[in-house]
């Protein structure tokens, strides 16, 4: 691909949804169906439903109405670290353009935190889904060279979007792609953290504020030893910052 910087297309748009959900309002809808009775299966001995070849119309309620549920803004661009070529190979098949930065280049980006992290009991179609939700936070990067940039003023925005956005149900990131995320790669041991604790208690009159309220503020978190620890091994400069971290940045707009 040609060298490619970031540049703004100057598109104005409104939030775009990601998620519906339907609304109480109905209106009767006459359905057209055969008669049916029930009647005791000698194979399973519990009732089994048969059709006839009688036709019959029924009113049922039809729910044609829905409402927007989660929105995200759209970016001027995504930027997919090189590392998830694989995922540059789906968008192709879907008709996605993209270009591939030659050069780094240090741009003020959006990022996203999961938070709520739930997988599905059973995998799905070859996959573990997740459900998540997300926070945002901003920062400097430096976008290296051969990382991925998806401009989303693009006929396919949708599809870009759903795929992009960890909060779309058909997202990469609840289809699984991004589960060892997920994970936790570092840690530390009590015997180790819990002096640590002791000296940012004394030391951080805020940090202590924090903790404090927290433990006031729930038996879940007050009684478990794990979770106590984990507070302050998280403000720790041993935390690994990129936990939770979904790699695929938002670029809101040229500097």
């Amino acid at each position: 691909a040609d060298s490619h910087t970031v540049h703004d297309y100057r598109h104005d748009r409104k939030p775009f949804p990601l998620v519906f959900k339907r609304t109480e309002k109905s209106e009767p809808f006459r359905f057209k169906a055969f008669e049916s009775y029930e009647e005791e299966s000698d194979v399973t001995l519990a009732p089994v439903t048969r059709y006839t070849d009688k036709p019959l119309e029924i009113e049922i309620p039809l729910y044609a109405t829905s409402e927007i549920e989660t929105t995200a803004d759209v970016p001027f661009a995504y930027a997919i670290p090189r590392e998830f070529a694989h995922l540059a190979e789906i968008l192709t098949l879907h008709g996605i353009d993209f270009k591939i930065m030659q050069e780094p280049e240090n741009v003020a980006v959006e990022r996203y935190r999961f938070v709520d992290v739930e997988f599905a009991a059973h995998p799905y179609e070859g996959r573990q889904r997740v459900s998540l939700a997300v926070e945002k936070f901003s920062e400097k990067v430096i976008l290296p060279e051969g990382t991925f940039l998806v401009y989303t003023q693009q006929k396919t925005l949708r599809v870009i979007m759903h795929l992009l956005e960890p909060e779309s149900p058909d997202s990469f990131v609840r289809w699984g792609f991004f589960n060892a995320f997920f994970e936790r790669k570092e840690y530390a041991e009590d015997y180790i953290m819990e002096p640590q604790a002791r000296q940012m208690l004394a030391s951080d009159v805020n940090l202590r504020e924090q903790f404090f309220t927290k433990v006031s503020g729930g038996e879940t978190f007050s009684k478990d030893p794990g979770l106590r620890l984990d507070f302050f091994y998280r403000h720790s400069p041993y935390f690994d910052k990129a936990e939770l971290v979904y790699p695929i940045v938002r670029v809101p707009h040229k500097e």
